[in-house]
């Protein structure tokens, strides 16, 4: 390809040392350049892509020097709401006054209906978020207002929602109310009239929470979670129950113990989370189970036609009516626990009847963990049939003699 020129217009100065592969740039008027048959684009260096939020060009070639960072003392929670309310939800923003009030003595009902007030917006620009603007009516921080909810003063906390209401840009009523209402002169009249659509706002918002705080119970409830709670042991079949231990499982895992097929790995999880060890649980273990006096195969009575449930013996081996447990403590105190009449036994008791499995038989067996057995000798605490072994050094090996059954029904 011969040499040609092409006119160029041109603003910008290459930041590289001109070689030969480039032309020297004098001015900002009309430039030329030549065309050759080399590449059209090229890869660029890391330091040509990349540059620091704080300027463009780099002064030199290679990272830019990191800055050191301007430590500052973060704020308070309740203080950052003021200072920059939009950058909290409408939902979040009143909840976290409820819980700043409520360190104070103050309930979440006399909070909105004594010290917070929604007002109205009078701006029709685009909301970028929820809240327009929070204030009080009382001037100082978050230190001065503390002190004063600790003596009892009564303030205004008024917060101007940008999403909702009657006036603004997202307002029920029409543009011109708003248009007319901003370009009053008279700031009486003008504040006299907001306030009569801000005792309708205050309300309509404060029900608007409300509704909200109703469908997220377990979180905003003014009791905690005891609401919940209660809500969750009915689910469960236990509305009576007395708080503790077992109750908060059966709050966590009411849905799956109320259901008529559940499976082995629900119910193995269900009683790991509950006494904090491993537990395996094997399904369709097998058991011989008795047989009734009106299936037996009796001569002449019934039952006696071949191939149609004829039966000989007073018992028959059943897959689906026996489940295995083994239970693997942690120490001795914990294997002690599980031996029969004890607490831990009687708790997981309790625990599978919670489970839609009344007619499963459990056999349990309380493996007895390495190291906890070191000979049985007089005056010792050895029971007899549970814990007691002639051994000469301790166990090397899980012990899996201690076993019974726990029946259901």
């Amino acid at each position: 390809m011969g040499r040609q020129w092409c006119p160029y217009l041109s603003h910008a100065r290459h930041r590289y040392p001109p070689h030969a592969g480039y032309l020297r740039l004098r001015g900002n008027g009309r430039l030329r350049f030549r065309l050759s048959p080399g590449p059209l684009l090229w890869p660029l260096h890391a330091n040509q892509c990349v540059h620091p939020a704080d300027r463009l060009v780099q002064p030199r070639r290679g990272a830019a020097d990191v800055p050191t960072a301007h430590r500052q003392v973060h704020p308070g929670l309740i203080q950052e709401l003021f200072d920059a309310p939009h950058r909290f939800s409408f939902f979040q923003a009143v909840r976290l006054l409820e819980l700043w009030l409520g360190q104070h003595g103050i309930d979440a009902a006399q909070a909105q209906t004594r010290w917070l007030f929604f007002r109205n917006s009078l701006s029709l620009a685009y909301a970028p978020s929820d809240i327009q603007a929070l204030g009080t009516d009382q001037e100082g921080g978050i230190a001065v207002l503390d002190a004063a909810l600790d003596a009892g003063h009564a303030f205004r906390i008024e917060l101007t929602p940008a999403f909702m209401g009657y006036l603004g840009a997202h307002g029920t009523l029409p543009s011109h109310c708003t248009e007319r209402l901003a370009l009053r002169v008279d700031p009486a009249r003008q504040a006299a009239a907001r306030a009569f659509f801000d005792t309708f706002s205050t309300r309509v918002l404060g029900l608007f929470y409300e509704a909200w705080r109703k469908r997220h119970m377990a979180t905003t409830s003014r009791n905690g979670r005891a609401a919940l709670a209660h809500r969750l042991l009915a689910l469960a079949g236990r509305v009576h129950a007395r708080p503790g231990p077992e109750t908060d499982v059966l709050t966590s895992f009411s849905g799956p113990m109320r259901q008529r097929s559940v499976s082995a790995a629900a119910i193995e999880r269900v009683l790991v989370h509950y006494f904090g060890f491993a537990i395996d649980l094997t399904p369709n273990q097998g058991g011989w189970e008795p047989l009734p006096r009106q299936l037996q195969a009796c001569l002449g009575v019934s039952a006696c036609m071949l191939g149609r449930g004829a039966l000989l013996g007073e018992r028959v081996w059943r897959r689906d009516l026996r489940v295995g447990l083994t239970l693997h403590p942690r120490d001795r105190g914990q294997f002690l626990e599980f031996v029969p009449g004890a607490p831990g036994a009687t708790a997981l008791r309790d625990l599978l009847k919670q489970f839609a499995v009344a007619t499963l038989r459990f056999d349990v067996c309380v493996a007895m963990p390495l190291g906890a057995l070191d000979g049985m000798r007089l005056g010792g605490d050895a029971q007899l049939g549970r814990d007691s072994f002639l051994l000469e050094r301790p166990n090397a090996w899980e012990r899996r003699d201690l076993t019974y059954t726990i029946q259901l029904m």
